[in-house]
């Protein structure tokens, strides 16, 4: 723990100047304070009992109690406003300095999660994350500045007042001082139980995190279905857990704060009932045992305080531990010491004995060779779980192979920076991501510097110029909202197209781009599609058999492997798995296109046996 904690203070060292004033003006505070003790002890003994007309001389000066009585009241006064303005200047270098600590931690942490593979984000949920990002951030942000700017002024005021209290009465100290064990006895028994609860609440708040933030994203789904209640429920269970987890925070926090003020009351009542009896035996004077009494409070109070705060470290360094989660987590993907620029490449991409798994327990790929060359359109079929998408995964490095290698222009990626090799490769998805902004800005997120003739022409080319400025209040500057929400499928289909085009890529990687749209939708994205594969190398992902008839080179995947590779008719006529998901498929459409026109005009059922011709199959 000693180790990560002075690894957090070290967020603060790039403002130790301002630490230091910070830290000056903690002592120059705590010293106007333990003024007011002295203060008091004076009046009490020498101002007081002349009832204001007796002359009294203190460091070398002689006024009536009246005039001392005016005196000391300026004093207070200006030592209050002075305290005020240090105060004031010590509280806002430490949020200064804690909102910068905040501000570089998010830095680095958004950062970090840039640089870090797709199989981080998917060990650790999305609620995981921005907790991390949010509470425990704050938490360690506080810790280099408050927290520790309250230790060292309760520190400082402890060893001052332990100084001043053996000054003072050195056996009236030792004897105040019986009770100190106690706190750290009182701290030992409770503060595991806190731990325990602190770090089950922040483990519970990053679950709900998720949750909260799933049933947000997914509120059309949660109307569709009326889960309404069910979602509240849900919620409702997560947030009764952290309720009980805050109770029981709650509870033993306050039954060690509690014990810790019976100790100082009980050392208090101690010296008062000794302080009192030396006071009549004539060892101390009234206004000494009063300041004595005021000087154990400043030991007490930080003491208490100390205990307290070494909880919020405890919480802190809990807190931590999760941000360090995110900051230490090894890339297995990254560039290698010695990788170069890829150079503008033609496109050939070729996998050799290529192996590959999620975990090691289970392979996904198993020795995958093929050669994909340039311009050529590749489509990746077979059935869920068959590798399509790991391989398409494997080409942009979003993963590296257990074994084998991927090589573009036999060039290994792994040889290669990871921002020149994906500069060259564009995807467009079944599910495209748009960002809150507007559709020039999601547009030019494939091409930060493209200029506005640029956007327009890639708009022209997938389609998607007419409905801009047609249907879109403000053209090319209308917002999407969250994730796209105020377009259509076809829509973002057709910006995601757009933005790929813009990218001027290579390589192209197609998965499942038109397979959740209407047919009118298909086919102006199928149109634009075509312009952006012309002349690039094309790895299609797809079910649907009948959208990849035109490609050059068709793999089928079946548990990781190729089973079969070639064109569309030469696979059909090779009669093997294939054409069995072919025909499969083509039937199924026969009878969906049956049902539509309805029983009368269904046509017949082919005869037990018969078999469809290649040539009299539709496409072919």
């Amino acid at each position: 723990m000693t180790d990560r904690f002075f690894r957090t203070l070290a967020y603060g060292r790039p403002y130790w100047f301002r630490l230091l004033v910070g830290l000056i003006l903690v002592i120059m505070l705590t010293g106007t304070g333990l003024i007011f003790p002295q203060v008091i002890r004076f009046l009490i003994d020498e101002v007081l009992p002349g009832r204001g007309a007796d002359r009294v001389e203190k460091l070398g000066i002689v006024l009536t109690g009246t005039q001392w009585l005016w005196a000391l009241f300026g004093l207070l006064v200006c030592i209050y406003v002075l305290r005020g303005l240090l105060g004031y200047a010590q509280t806002y270098l430490v949020r200064w300095v804690g909102q910068r600590v905040i501000f570089d931690i998010r830095n680095q942490i958004y950062g970090r999660l840039q640089e870090l593979p797709l199989r981080f984000y998917e060990q650790r949920g999305t609620g995981q994350i921005m907790s991390r990002m949010t509470g425990d951030v704050d938490a360690v942000g506080s810790l280099v500045t408050t927290s520790s700017a309250d230790l060292v002024t309760n520190l400082v005021i402890a060893i001052a007042s332990v100084g001043i209290l053996l000054h003072m009465h050195w056996k009236l100290a030792l004897i105040s001082f019986l009770v100190l064990p106690l706190f750290a006895l009182n701290y030992r028994t409770f503060i595991a139980h806190i731990r325990h609860h602190y770090r089950n609440l922040r483990r519970k708040w990053a679950e709900l995190y998720g949750e909260i933030h799933e049933s947000i994203a997914g509120a059309q789904v949660v109307k569709a279905f009326g889960q309404e209640k069910y979602e509240a429920r849900t919620l409702f269970r997560g947030l009764r857990d952290t309720y009980g987890f805050n109770i029981r925070l709650a509870q033993y926090s306050t039954m060690m704060g509690s014990l810790g003020n019976l100790l100082a009351a009980t050392g208090t009542a101690i010296i008062l009932l000794y302080g009192g009896l030396a006071v009549f035996r004539g060892e101390m004077s009234t206004g000494e045992i009063v300041a004595f009494y005021s000087y154990l409070a400043y030991l007490y109070s930080p003491i208490i305080a100390l205990t307290n705060m070494n909880d919020v470290i405890n919480r802190a360094m809990i807190s931590a531990d999760r941000v360090y989660d995110i900051l230490d987590a090894k890339s297995t993907v990254q560039d290698a010491p010695n990788a170069q620029p890829l150079p503008r490449v033609e496109g050939r991409v070729g996998f050799d004995h290529v192996t590959f798994g999620y975990d090691a327990e289970k392979v996904v790929l198993h020795e995958v060779s093929f050669v994909a060359e340039p311009g050529q359109m590749v489509a990746l079929v077979g059935p869920s779980g068959s590798g399509k998408t790991t391989i398409a995964n494997l080409i942009p490095r979003f993963y590296d192979p257990a074994q084998g290698h991927v090589l573009i222009d036999n060039h290994d990626i792994r040889k290669v920076t990871l921002k020149s090799l994906r500069n060259q490769i564009g995807v467009v998805l079944q599910e495209n991501v748009l960002f809150s902004g507007s559709i020039r800005d999601n547009l030019r997120y494939g091409k930060q510097d493209a200029t506005d003739q640029e956007i327009v022409a890639a708009a022209i080319a997938a389609n998607a110029h007419q409905f801009i400025v047609e249907e879109m209040p403000e053209g090319y500057d209308t917002e999407v909202g969250e994730r796209g929400l105020r377009l259509s499928g076809g829509q973002k289909q057709r910006i995601a197209i757009a933005r790929a085009i813009l990218r001027d890529p290579r390589i192209l990687i197609l998965d499942e781009a038109t397979s959740s749209l209407d047919s009118e939708a298909e086919a102006q994205i199928q149109e634009a599609l075509e312009r952006l594969m012309k002349g690039r190398t094309t790895f299609v992902i797809a079910h649907r058999l009948s959208t990849i008839m035109k490609a050059d080179r068709i793999l089928v995947l079946e548990d990781g492997a190729i089973v079969e590779t070639g064109n569309h008719a030469e696979l059909l006529a090779r009669g093997g798995r294939y054409a069995e998901m072919y025909h499969k498929q083509f039937r199924t459409e026969e009878l969906q296109r049956a049902w539509r026109r309805g029983p009368s005009e269904a046509e017949p059922e082919p005869e037990p046996g018969a078999e469809a011709e290649v040539g009299s199959i539709p496409g072919v």
